[in-house]
């Protein structure tokens, strides 16, 4: 007879999210309660985990802050020659990583986003206002209009 597998994920949600029991997701998905304990056991973050979590998450900008700090106090005149000979890439990708991390945990990164979009409206506004040398829309023809014209004039 074939084992069925635990779909680990719908398992999390089962028990995360709907509060069911070890028991109950193993009906559902029509494996025993102790399977569906193994499979998931470990997954599921503990709430003491979960505090930790939030609380490393408060500082996790800081912590990367405070690294880009401590590499950038540890190069000198010849350690920044030497890296720039060798390894001037890596150097770089090391710093920037860093920086991009600390900013995008700010939330920084995304607001120059928000202020191309802003600029970008901007910009719009201003081409879709009239210019005072340029006709008015009731001027302007489209192809295929039908025009009066007064053979008199």
């Amino acid at each position: 007879m074939a084992r069925r597998k635990v779909d680990k994920d719908k398992a999390i949600k089962q028990k995360v999210e709907q509060g069911l029991s070890y028991g109950e997701i193993g009906k559902l998905q029509g494996v025993t309660k102790q399977a569906i304990y193994n499979a998931i056991k470990n997954l599921i973050p503990s709430e003491e985990e979960i505090r930790d979590i939030q609380l490393y998450k408060n500082v996790e900008a800081d912590i990367f802050a405070g690294l880009r700090s401590r590499i950038i106090a540890q190069i000198d005149e010849a350690t920044l020659k030497r890296m720039l000979e060798k390894h001037a890439g890596a150097a770089v990708m090391l710093l920037n990583s860093a920086f991009n991390n600390e900013r995008l945990l700010r939330g920084e990164s995304t607001s120059n986003v928000a202020e191309f979009h802003k600029a970008i409206q901007v910009l719009k506004r201003i081409d879709d206002e009239p210019d005072s040398d340029t006709p008015g829309q009731d001027d302007q023809q489209s192809p295929g209009d039908v025009i009066d014209v007064d053979p008199e004039q």
